[in-house]
């Protein structure tokens, strides 16, 4: 069910865009898809479409615009549709419930244990730093350069980009909270592969996982991004395990 709207030049583009963003979704009575086309100036037509995360994830808007588009080149040219066959979701649900809740939980409670200290960045008012410290915005952009010497550092490893990514992010965590131990949440796509079809289904699959970057002075960087990889590869199998349920394992709950 689609929420359909239109609007004849009734104020500017962006203020539309911002009116329908702050309106959001009530879950009891709303359709959970709404479209509004906005009608300008000489005709000139645009569409806002809006959904609730909980029909589906980023990856599944690709998926909805290739065949929207599909649908309109055919109204188009008045030529027949040819859509791919859906790929349902209840496939991906059955692999869900096949899988071994048990193992999932002893694994996550493994990877948490002994972690009790919540890890975060600096907030204003910040009076953690030394006195006449102020708080600062710094935005860099990773040129060209740069990025060349991320990715030879992780053929260097053998680890991947986000595997450096990652690292760099749970160490500068670790100066901002004076540990050597972090824990952060990274979003997976929670797509598994043995499932047929599952690249071109249409829910919501993706999931946040813990991320523990735990280091020692004498390690080298070499080593702390082959841990960190190695890690990831084992909670692969474990990433469909829901959040809420990892964060019971810990100390610090939903903390």
């Amino acid at each position: 069910q689609v929420d359909l709207r239109v609007r004849e030049g009734s104020g500017d583009l962006e203020t539309i865009q911002q009116e329908d963003r702050q309106s959001g979704f009530d879950l009891s009575r709303d359709a959970l898809m709404r479209a509004t086309i906005v009608i300008g100036e000489k005709g000139c037509q645009h569409v806002i479409w809006s959904f609730h995360h909980i029909l589906m994830d980023g990856w599944c808007t690709s998926i909805l615009m290739q065949e929207l588009m599909a649908i309109y080149r055919g109204l188009q040219t008045k030529r027949p549709m040819e859509l791919g066959p859906v790929e349902p979701f209840s496939r991906y649900m059955q692999w869900l419930n096949q899988q071994d809740g048990k193992a999932a939980r002893q694994y996550w409670s493994r990877y948490l244990a002994n972690y009790e200290q919540q890890a975060s960045v600096p907030r204003a008012p910040w009076t953690a730093g030394p006195a006449g410290a102020e708080l600062q915005e710094h935005a860099f952009r990773l040129d060209v350069g740069m990025t060349r010497e991320l990715e030879q550092l992780a053929r260097q490893a053998q680890v991947t980009p986000n595997t450096v990514m990652q690292t760099i992010w749970g160490l500068l965590l670790q100066k901002y909270n004076q540990s050597g131990d972090v824990v952060f949440g990274a979003v997976v796509s929670g797509r598994p592969a043995e499932v047929p079809g599952i690249e071109r289904m249409i829910g919501l699959f993706i999931n946040t996982t813990p991320v523990r970057v735990s280091s020692s002075p004498e390690q080298s960087v070499t080593a702390l991004l082959q841990q960190v990889q190695e890690a990831a590869l084992a909670s692969e199998s474990h990433s469909h395990y829901p959040l809420y349920e990892i964060q019971g394992l810990s100390a610090l709950k939903r903390g």
